[in-house]
Protein backbone atom coordinates (compact mmCIF):
# COMPACT_ATOMS: atom_id res chain seq x y z
CA UNK A 1 0.00 0.00 0.00
CA UNK A 2 1.36 3.35 -1.00
CA UNK A 3 0.94 6.18 1.43
CA UNK A 4 1.29 9.76 0.36
CA UNK A 5 2.11 12.44 2.84
CA UNK A 6 1.14 15.90 1.86
CA UNK A 7 2.97 18.78 3.47
CA UNK A 8 2.11 22.40 3.14
CA UNK A 9 5.04 24.42 1.75
CA UNK A 10 5.77 27.64 3.64
CA UNK A 11 5.23 30.68 1.54
CA UNK A 12 8.53 32.75 1.45
CA UNK A 13 7.74 35.25 -1.25
CA UNK A 14 7.94 38.16 1.26
CA UNK A 15 11.52 37.21 2.27
CA UNK A 16 13.10 37.89 -1.07
CA UNK A 17 16.03 40.37 -0.90
CA UNK A 18 16.93 39.68 2.78
CA UNK A 19 20.42 38.55 1.82
CA UNK A 20 20.95 41.76 -0.09
CA UNK A 21 19.96 43.81 2.97
CA UNK A 22 22.38 41.85 5.17
CA UNK A 23 25.18 42.36 2.67
CA UNK A 24 24.50 46.10 2.59
CA UNK A 25 24.49 46.34 6.40
CA UNK A 26 27.77 44.46 6.68
CA UNK A 27 29.29 46.58 3.93
CA UNK A 28 28.17 49.73 5.72
CA UNK A 29 29.83 48.57 8.94
CA UNK A 30 33.02 47.73 7.06
CA UNK A 31 32.90 51.16 5.41
CA UNK A 32 32.65 52.88 8.81
CA UNK A 33 35.53 50.80 10.17
CA UNK A 34 37.66 51.61 7.12
CA UNK A 35 36.90 55.33 7.41
CA UNK A 36 37.85 55.27 11.10
CA UNK A 37 41.11 53.49 10.30
CA UNK A 38 41.95 56.02 7.58
CA UNK A 39 41.14 58.92 9.92
CA UNK A 40 43.31 57.45 12.67
CA UNK A 41 46.17 56.97 10.22
CA UNK A 42 45.87 60.57 9.01
CA UNK A 43 45.73 61.95 12.55
CA UNK A 44 48.72 59.87 13.58
CA UNK A 45 50.69 61.18 10.59
CA UNK A 46 49.81 64.77 11.56
CA UNK A 47 50.86 64.15 15.16
CA UNK A 48 54.14 62.63 14.08
CA UNK A 49 54.78 65.60 11.78
CA UNK A 50 54.04 68.08 14.59
CA UNK A 51 56.23 66.10 16.98
CA UNK A 52 59.10 66.19 14.50
CA UNK A 53 58.79 69.96 14.05
CA UNK A 54 58.63 70.48 17.82
CA UNK A 55 61.71 68.33 18.35
CA UNK A 56 63.61 70.22 15.66
CA UNK A 57 62.67 73.57 17.22
CA UNK A 58 63.74 72.28 20.62
CA UNK A 59 67.08 71.09 19.25
CA UNK A 60 67.73 74.49 17.62
CA UNK A 61 66.88 76.31 20.87
CA UNK A 62 69.07 73.94 22.86
CA UNK A 63 71.93 74.61 20.44
CA UNK A 64 71.52 78.34 21.07
CA UNK A 65 71.65 77.82 24.84
CA UNK A 66 74.75 75.64 24.56
CA UNK A 67 76.41 78.19 22.27
CA UNK A 68 75.78 80.94 24.83
CA UNK A 69 77.19 78.74 27.60
CA UNK A 70 80.23 78.02 25.44
CA UNK A 71 80.81 81.77 25.08
CA UNK A 72 80.33 82.41 28.81
CA UNK A 73 82.89 79.73 29.59
CA UNK A 74 85.45 81.73 27.65
CA UNK A 75 85.81 79.28 24.76
CA UNK A 76 85.00 81.88 22.08
CA UNK A 77 87.08 85.05 21.57
CA UNK A 78 85.31 88.32 20.76
CA UNK A 79 85.35 89.64 17.22
CA UNK A 80 86.62 92.29 17.10
CA UNK A 81 88.76 92.24 20.22
CA UNK A 82 88.20 94.88 22.88
CA UNK A 83 91.92 95.64 22.82
CA UNK A 84 93.61 94.66 19.57
CA UNK A 85 97.06 95.24 21.07
CA UNK A 86 96.57 92.28 23.40
CA UNK A 87 95.87 88.60 22.63
CA UNK A 88 92.39 87.11 22.82
CA UNK A 89 93.38 85.23 25.98
CA UNK A 90 94.14 88.48 27.83
CA UNK A 91 91.62 89.27 30.62
CA UNK A 92 90.62 92.52 28.91
CA UNK A 93 89.37 90.50 25.93
CA UNK A 94 87.56 87.86 27.95
CA UNK A 95 83.82 87.52 28.45
CA UNK A 96 82.15 88.22 31.78
CA UNK A 97 78.57 88.15 32.98
CA UNK A 98 78.52 91.94 33.14
CA UNK A 99 79.72 92.16 29.52
CA UNK A 100 77.19 89.54 28.42
CA UNK A 101 74.19 91.56 29.62
CA UNK A 102 75.46 94.98 28.56
CA UNK A 103 75.03 96.12 24.97
CA UNK A 104 78.53 97.58 24.72
CA UNK A 105 80.18 94.33 25.79
CA UNK A 106 77.79 91.84 24.24
CA UNK A 107 77.22 93.29 20.76
CA UNK A 108 79.41 94.70 18.02
CA UNK A 109 79.54 98.47 17.80
CA UNK A 110 77.43 98.71 14.61
CA UNK A 111 74.70 96.35 15.82
CA UNK A 112 71.39 98.20 15.49
CA UNK A 113 69.63 95.76 17.80
CA UNK A 114 68.91 97.30 21.19
CA UNK A 115 69.08 94.01 23.10
CA UNK A 116 72.23 92.22 24.24
CA UNK A 117 72.60 89.10 22.07
CA UNK A 118 76.35 88.30 21.96
CA UNK A 119 76.77 89.46 18.36
CA UNK A 120 80.42 90.27 19.18
CA UNK A 121 80.92 86.61 20.03
CA UNK A 122 78.61 84.92 17.50
CA UNK A 123 78.00 85.30 13.78
CA UNK A 124 74.44 86.38 13.01
CA UNK A 125 74.65 85.42 9.35
CA UNK A 126 70.99 85.50 8.31
CA UNK A 127 68.84 88.63 8.41
CA UNK A 128 65.29 88.03 7.07
CA UNK A 129 63.89 90.93 5.07
CA UNK A 130 66.81 93.08 6.22
CA UNK A 131 65.33 93.39 9.74
CA UNK A 132 68.32 93.25 12.05
CA UNK A 133 66.20 92.61 15.14
CA UNK A 134 65.29 89.18 13.75
CA UNK A 135 68.79 88.16 12.61
CA UNK A 136 69.69 84.55 13.32
CA UNK A 137 72.67 82.29 13.73
CA UNK A 138 72.28 79.50 11.17
CA UNK A 139 73.20 75.88 11.80
CA UNK A 140 74.12 72.78 9.81
CA UNK A 141 74.65 72.92 6.08
CA UNK A 142 72.98 76.32 5.61
CA UNK A 143 75.69 78.86 6.46
CA UNK A 144 75.03 80.97 3.37
CA UNK A 145 71.88 79.68 1.65
CA UNK A 146 69.72 79.35 4.75
CA UNK A 147 66.09 78.47 4.10
CA UNK A 148 63.68 79.13 7.02
CA UNK A 149 61.46 76.24 5.89
CA UNK A 150 64.26 73.70 5.79
CA UNK A 151 67.15 74.99 7.87
CA UNK A 152 67.80 75.47 11.56
CA UNK A 153 68.73 78.70 13.30
CA UNK A 154 68.46 80.53 16.60
CA UNK A 155 68.86 84.00 18.05
CA UNK A 156 69.68 85.13 21.56
CA UNK A 157 68.25 87.81 23.80
CA UNK A 158 70.19 88.10 27.03
CA UNK A 159 68.55 89.90 29.92
CA UNK A 160 69.29 90.32 33.59
CA UNK A 161 66.03 90.50 35.58
CA UNK A 162 67.96 91.63 38.68
CA UNK A 163 69.71 94.48 36.81
CA UNK A 164 73.03 93.27 38.16
CA UNK A 165 75.68 95.91 37.52
CA UNK A 166 73.08 98.28 36.08
CA UNK A 167 70.73 99.38 38.85
CA UNK A 168 71.70 99.35 42.52
CA UNK A 169 69.04 99.78 45.19
CA UNK A 170 70.43 101.30 48.36
CA UNK A 171 69.71 103.32 51.45
CA UNK A 172 72.05 105.19 53.77
CA UNK A 173 72.26 105.64 57.50
CA UNK A 174 75.04 106.58 59.90
CA UNK A 175 75.71 107.29 63.56
CA UNK A 176 78.59 108.30 65.78
CA UNK A 177 79.63 106.40 68.87
CA UNK A 178 79.90 108.53 71.98
CA UNK A 179 82.38 106.88 74.33
CA UNK A 180 81.45 109.17 77.21
CA UNK A 181 77.86 107.89 77.22
CA UNK A 182 78.55 104.57 75.48
CA UNK A 183 75.78 105.32 72.95
CA UNK A 184 75.34 105.79 69.23
CA UNK A 185 74.21 109.26 68.20
CA UNK A 186 73.23 110.98 64.96
CA UNK A 187 75.46 113.96 65.83
CA UNK A 188 78.53 114.52 67.95
CA UNK A 189 79.92 117.62 69.69
CA UNK A 190 83.65 118.00 69.25
CA UNK A 191 85.32 120.53 71.50
CA UNK A 192 83.12 123.33 72.69
CA UNK A 193 81.59 124.57 69.44
CA UNK A 194 82.00 121.99 66.65
CA UNK A 195 79.12 119.62 65.94
CA UNK A 196 79.33 116.92 63.26
CA UNK A 197 76.11 115.29 62.11
CA UNK A 198 75.29 112.71 59.45
CA UNK A 199 72.16 113.25 57.38
CA UNK A 200 70.91 110.05 55.70
CA UNK A 201 69.61 110.08 52.15
CA UNK A 202 66.17 111.67 52.16
CA UNK A 203 64.58 108.71 50.34
CA UNK A 204 64.56 105.52 52.44
CA UNK A 205 65.35 103.40 49.38
CA UNK A 206 66.77 104.73 46.12
CA UNK A 207 67.93 103.37 42.77
CA UNK A 208 71.29 104.30 41.33
CA UNK A 209 71.99 103.64 37.64
CA UNK A 210 75.59 102.49 37.26
CA UNK A 211 75.32 101.19 33.71
CA UNK A 212 78.04 103.62 32.66
CA UNK A 213 80.54 101.75 34.81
Amino acid sequence: MKKEITRNKKHRENEKGAAMVMVLLVSFLLLIASAGLLLETAMNTMNVTDSTAEQQAYNAAESGVQSAINVLRGNVPPSPLFDTTKPASHPINRISYARAVRFSGSNVADDSNTAARLSRWMSYNYTPNGINDTARVTMGEYPSGYNPRAGYAYRLNIADPDNTGEIIRYNTEGEFFDKSTNQWKSSMLFGSSTTIAYTPYSTPSANLNVSGG
